[in-house]
């Protein structure tokens, strides 16, 4: 059957990449797509151009030809005259050939340059088993922009993405150059909406399974090939695998229970004729009996499932011992591609012999070319191919980790040709780089599907060595944010490694570099990029010695100051990590201690008690190591001051911090180490105690009592540090104890007044005041308002002072309580004072004697008198 725009001609093709499942040493493993903008932890997304139809790979298609005509007319230019945005959405079978129909309406139309802002082809894993493995749109921003050739780098941050996603589309419309996007193998609407153009001149294609109710779209359903057009797909495949084939013109009969035990489903057709072309005495009637056999077996599929699968089984059993074996290690491979190389290391054997294994796997439709030298398999063969992996009993974990090893060392090897060049450098691009970027754009996304899959198989060497070809990679595209998750990455699983501690600190290396790279920076930022990417070469990576150490804090030391604030900061745990190397070195020199006293001073940046706490206790114990104990003492002071800062009471890290607090206490052995090291035992068994019910509220009254202790031995940052935490407990836990809030309100009160923050005294005072007061707590409500009129004077706020202390003046005389009337008219009076109005002070203060006098408590008037004296005021008796 011919269209009626292109008589005579058969159409070609490039079917798409598709995910699927692997079976890796006895354990389940999901394989996706990746693409290179994804942070490694997520699910990766295929994205590529689309060629036009004479670039892409060559691939019979016939038979689709109104179905073409169709998705054409809505592509047009022309078309949507009243400005909705199209959505083609072509629904069908698994098999039926959608994304063949998607990739060849899409080549067409770039090939008549419909779309001139560009054309991408987006794999969104709709059908994965696992929901969460299916993309969701802000996955698919950065890729698709990248894809598009979108100028200038990524946002940093990733909710920026669909804002600079919309824009870019918004941009092209603009400059009348529509974009085509397509949206292959969807499975729900939430998946396309977001991803959707505004503006009507772009077009947009999207696949399904299902029909999908999307805006302005318009809804072709894909159904089976008609008999005719099913005998032209298999006879044109034949010719194509073997010209001059006449058997299935000699044998209509043969060719039609062919076409329909094939359920006249493309794929199911191709596999057929690969089948016949492998065995040139085969006739199509005899085809036909091995494949009707094949569909008894099946019955419980249904019509489509079984005369794909019966396909399938004949081709396998058509296969050679080592063909076979190459197929079934095939989906071992994590990526939706592989090369040459890739299939030779999966079967641990030259080249040369897996080259001819291949081809012929190629030959009998089990894989299909995906471009120069690549290749792939569709989603059901993949499937397939793992049922029998599983079935067979093949080794799957060699086979894994020398695949692993081979994108460890290619990727190392290409990520070594994109070392930093420093600002300045020569223009354009050496060869070197140009090949390393070709390779990357070849292998990232089997790149990172094989880290994906080294992480869940504990292969952490190869997964670091192919994190580190990531962060060459991202650092020279410019990829800020993906740059910086891949560094951190390297931290985390260095962290978890055996052997990976100076990893460790060449992942932290990397990450100073990565934020350093600010685009508005005068060009410091970049040297220091370029410097720490020197100085995290093999050498550091391998057992770098004192020297190399103290080369490496001096870099830092020299340039962090140009730094953003909170690029400086980041800089601490890199400055740990030196410390921690240096120490287990055993170097005698300060590198170590020059190190962390950097990292204090730097963690004094940020509001992180946690990172003040750590910089402390590793300088208290390198002087420790150093034979330096006094100061060591001071150390361990001021690491556990900032400990009790922490709102993190109870937290994993907070008591690993605080056990190693107490093990530094008790090495230090003087009496007042010993103090802090009891001091921390008793906090972190009430916040053991905290893990029963009541446990905040036990703590709490912990902290209070331990604080006013502090406070007692003038230690009143310490003091306003615990009494401000029983606070937090007792607000977030019992609100509703008001009483108790009221007296640490007081406590925490009176150790601001310690530290001379009377602005926060004037504030916590106030509010005790006036709990207090709601409560009955006439005493303690009396200090409070004392200490409130107090923080106000120190603050100079005078006026504010003379008015409050009205206030309460004029409530107590009103009550029943003398003591709370005097104190309140003394307020008054000191006030009065302090704002320079000396004769009402002085009327003030008889009339606070007077009542004093009348008074049924003898010793009222005497302690009236003395704190008027007291406060230098006059006692006009």
């Amino acid at each position: 059957m011919t269209s009626g725009h292109e008589r005579g001609a058969v159409r070609q093709t490039a079917s798409a990449a598709t995910g699927g499942r692997a079976l890796q040493a006895g354990r389940d493993l999901t394989v996706h797509e990746v693409h290179h903008h994804r942070p490694v932890t997520e699910t990766a997304v295929l994205v590529e151009p689309v060629l036009p139809t004479a670039e892409t790979v060559a691939e019979v298609f016939v038979g689709r030809d109104a179905e073409v005509d169709a998705v054409l007319g809505i592509l047009a230019p022309d078309t949507d005259s009243v400005g909705m945005v199209v959505v083609s959405a072509v629904a069908g079978l698994a098999g039926i050939g959608k994304t063949a129909l998607a990739r060849v309406s899409a080549s067409e139309g770039v090939a008549r340059g419909w779309f001139p802002g560009g054309a991408v082809f987006v794999d969104l894993n709709g059908y994965a088993p696992d929901p969460d493995h299916r993309i969701r749109p802000h996955q698919a921003y950065a890729p698709m922009l990248h894809a598009l050739d979108r100028q200038g780098p990524p946002d940093t941050a990733p909710q920026g993405h669909a804002a600079q996603y919309h824009r870019f589309l918004a941009e092209r419309a603009a400059e009348d150059r529509p974009v085509l996007l397509v949206l292959d193998n969807a499975s729900t609407t939430d998946q396309i909406a977001d991803l959707l153009p505004r503006s009507r001149i772009h077009r947009v294609v999207v696949t399904s399974r299902h029909t999908l109710a999307a805006r302005g779209s318009r809804t072709l359903d894909l159904r089976t090939l008609a008999s005719g057009d099913s005998a032209s797909l298999i006879r044109d495949q034949l010719d194509l695998l073997s010209a001059g084939d006449v058997r299935l013109r000699d044998d209509p009969e043969g060719t039609r229970r062919l076409c329909e035990l094939c359920g006249h489903l493309p794929l199911a057709l191709h596999i057929t004729a690969a089948l016949l072309a492998r065995d040139p005495g085969l006739t199509p009637t005899d085809l036909a009996e091995d494949l009707a056999q094949a569909h008894g077996r099946l019955d419980l599929l249904d019509d489509g499932e079984r005369a794909v699968r019966a396909a399938f089984d004949l081709s396998y059993l058509r296969l050679t011992k080592g063909q076979a074996r190459l197929f079934r290690l095939l989906p071992i491979n994590p990526g939706p591609h592989f090369r040459l190389p890739a299939a030779a290391r999966l079967l641990d054997t030259p080249v040369r012999s897996a080259r001819p294994l291949l081809l012929e796997l190629a030959r009998a439709h089990v894989i299909e070319q995906a471009g120069p030298g690549k290749w792939r398999q569709h989603d059901l063969i993949r499937a397939y191919a793992i049922e029998h992996l599983a079935r067979h009993g093949d080794s799957q974990d060699e086979p894994a980790r020398r695949l692993l090893t081979h994108y460890a060392l290619e990727g190392r090897r290409a990520g070594q040709g994109l070392r930093v060049v420093p600002r300045g450098g020569p223009p354009g691009e050496p060869e070197h780089v140009r090949v390393a970027l070709d390779w990357f754009d070849q292998e990232l996304p089997n790149l990172q599907a094989a880290i994906a899959m080294g992480l869940t198989f504990d292969h952490t060497t190869d997964v670091l060595r192919m994190l580190e070809a990531l962060i060459r990679f991202h650092r020279h595209r410019g990829q800020t944010a993906e740059l910086v998750e891949t560094c951190r990455k390297v931290v985390t699983v260095a962290a978890g490694s055996a052997d990976g501690s100076h990893w460790a600190l060449t992942g932290l290396t990397w990450t100073l570099g990565a934020l350093a790279l600010d685009p508005t920076d005068t060009g410091e930022a970049s040297r220091l990029a370029h410097l720490l990417d020197v100085e995290a070469t093999d050498s550091l990576l391998e057992h770098p010695d004192s020297v190399q150490l103290w080369s490496l804090l001096e870099t830092v030391r020299a340039h962090v100051e140009a730094l953003p604030p909170s690029a400086q900061v980041t800089a601490v745990p890199m400055l740990h990590e030196i410390a921690r190397t240096a120490a287990r070195t055993d170097a005698r020199d300060s590198t170590a201690i020059q190190a962390l006293l950097t990292a204090v001073r730097l963690g004094e940046l940020s509001d992180d008690p946690h990172l003040l706490t750590e910089s402390w206790l590793l300088l208290g114990r390198e002087r420790l190591r150093l034979a330096r104990r006094t100061a060591a003492d001071r150390s361990l002071e001021k690491a556990f001051r900032f400990l009790q800062d922490s709102v993190e009471w109870n937290s994993a890290r907070w008591r690993e911090m605080c056990d190693r607090l107490i093990a530094l206490a008790d090495d230090i052995a003087t009496e007042s180490a010993a103090r802090i090291g009891a001091e921390a035992r008793a906090m972190t068994d009430v916040v053991a105690m905290g893990t029963n019910a009541g446990g905040p509220i036990i703590l709490a009254e912990a902290l209070d009592r331990t604080g006013t202790a502090r406070y007692e031995a003038a230690d009143y940052a310490t003091a306003v540090a615990r009494h401000r935490n029983a606070l937090r407990l007792r607000e977030e836990h019992r609100p509703d104890d008001r009483k108790a809030i009221g007296h640490t309100l007081l406590k925490l009160s009176l150790a601001h007044f310690g530290v001379s923050d009377y602005a926060a005294a004037a504030a916590t005072t106030e509010r005790a005041a006036a709990v207090l007061s709601e409560e009955g707590e006439a005493h303690s409500s009396v200090r409070a308002r004392e200490l409130h009129v107090y923080a106000l004077l120190a603050l100079r706020r005078t006026e504010e002072a003379v008015s409050v202390t009205y206030l309460a003046r004029q409530r107590a005389s009103v009550g029943d309580d003398p003591h709370a009337h005097i104190s309140a008219v003394l307020l008054h009076t000191l006030a009065l004072r302090e704002s320079g109005r000396h004769s009402s002070a002085y009327a003030a203060a008889r009339q606070a004697l007077k009542l004093a006098r009348s008074a049924q408590a003898p010793d009222l008037h005497g302690y009236t008198r003395d704190w008027l004296r007291r406060e230098g005021l006059p006692t006009p008796d």
